[in-house]
């Protein structure tokens, strides 16, 4: 096991998130058998109660899991780096976990988008009297836990075996992409100029659908399913963008394609802003689909579904402006000074 106090709070962090999890998953599956709002009788208050509770405790969870989360996405970055021998970033740092760090974080995104989503239904749920999507959230829940539990453990796995004997070569990880037969050497359509203007262009239409979105009730829900498959495209379009093109204005190099030296304070950490804002942008679409879905499947949340569905548009808009601000200031500033892109 891997000793530092950051390894420690995460395996503690992830440890609170089963403990909490456990029982609110139990009253989950309790919903999900039994749950009959048309009832009054003793049995059914308690299983309204159980809910209430589990809500609760999931929320507690999901907080924990994101703590833990950063904290790892933080040791990758900073931290191990500094302990594994040959390791300059992340890429260094998951070559020592041997595959299981791709694996956790992998894991980890994906039981976040879960988690994620039931928190909106839940909410939804959570402003009506007669909380008409209790079994929804609760079916959530049940789907999310597995993903939770595959990321716990593969965490603590990777934790375990960081190998800090053996040196690693994270740069020959990454300019091995760039050799005769590498990564660059793929297909003429998959060229970064090509990547940019995809992204570019579905950044264009993601921001007119978002505005669609806020200024109209008309057609909402398939507003939103577009702006999700736009999201879906434009998320590997812009990380593709991003790494192998505006990265290197921010390296001042060309071809060192790795997204965890943005993460480095020598480039300011402006990997953070950067993930983060690609994230927003895909969960406030997802969450935008989401609740406009359960709107017109459901009248008694119709009004709240529209609301959260403007604020998911409004964010989506300010992740995207935020992301190719932060990312293309340095590709502007570059071409002012020298009159040229790099290339």
């Amino acid at each position: 096991m891997l000793a530092h106090p950051l390894a420690a709070a995460i395996v503690l962090a992830d440890t609170l998130a089963l403990v909490l999890l456990a029982p609110a998953v139990l009253a989950a599956l309790r919903v999900v058998l039994g749950w009959a709002p048309e009832r009054t009788d003793a049995a059914q208050l308690r299983l309204e109660a159980r809910a209430e509770r589990a809500s609760v405790l999931t929320r507690a969870a999901a907080l924990c899991l994101l703590v833990g989360s950063a904290c790892l996405v933080v040791a990758i970055t900073t931290v191990l780096p500094r302990l594994v021998p040959g390791a300059m970033c992340g890429t260094g740092v998951l070559q020592a976990m041997a595959g299981l760090g791709q694996r956790a974080l992998a894991f980890r995104g994906l039981a976040i988008v879960l988690l994620a989503g039931w928190h909106l239904v839940d909410r939804l749920d959570q402003g009506q009297p007669l909380a008409p999507l209790t079994v929804v959230a609760a079916r959530g829940l049940l789907l999310a836990t597995p993903f939770v539990a595959l990321a716990v453990v593969d965490t603590l796995q990777a934790l375990w075996g960081v190998e800090l004997s053996q040196p690693v070569d994270c740069c020959a990880a990454v300019y091995d992409q760039v050799r005769p037969g590498g990564g660059d050497a793929a297909s003429p359509w998959l060229a970064t100029d090509h990547w940019l203007a995809a992204s570019a262009g579905a950044t264009v239409g993601l921001v007119a659908l978002a505005t669609w979105l806020r200024r109209t009730a008309r057609g909402a829900t398939g507003v939103s399913r577009v702006l999700l498959v736009l999201a879906l495209g434009w998320l590997p379009a812009t990380t593709f963008a991003l790494v192998d093109g505006l990265a290197a204005y921010h390296y001042g190099v060309l071809h060192h394609h790795c997204p965890w030296c943005l993460f480095l304070g020598e480039h300011y950490a402006v990997g953070y802003p950067l993930f983060i804002a690609l994230a927003v942008v895909f969960l406030e679409a997802l969450a935008a689909a989401v609740v406009t879905h359960l709107g017109a499947r459901e009248p008694l949340v119709a009004a709240a579904a529209r609301v959260r569905a403007r604020a998911a548009a409004l964010r989506l808009i300010v992740a995207a402006v935020v992301f190719w601000a932060v990312a293309g200031l340095p590709a502007v500033v570059w071409r002012l000074r020298f009159g040229t892109w790099m290339g």
